[in-house]
């Protein structure tokens, strides 16, 4: 299945071990290690406590670029 922004689903909230309501959006996550930042990517997000909750598959391909512009962007600063 292919999501785009405002679209609806359901994941396992890592925290709480409950079924919640997600919506994915575009959003900058964090790596790892808090670091470097991946830049506007698809993920799922939890509708009752807005944390990040899942990264589709789709979104996993666009996994290294980010990390290879997030370590670009913080090696220039």
């Amino acid at each position: 299945m292919v999501y785009r922004t405002g679209d609806r689903s359901r994941a396992i909230r890592e925290n709480c071990r409950e079924v919640r309501e997600t919506e994915f959006q575009k959003r900058d996550v964090p790596f790892d290690g808090g670091v470097e930042i991946a830049v506007d990517i698809l993920i799922a997000v939890c509708m009752e406590c807005d944390a990040v909750v899942a990264i589709p598959a789709q979104s996993s391909g666009d996994m290294p670029h980010a990390r290879d512009v997030a370590q670009i962007r913080n090696h220039l600063r």
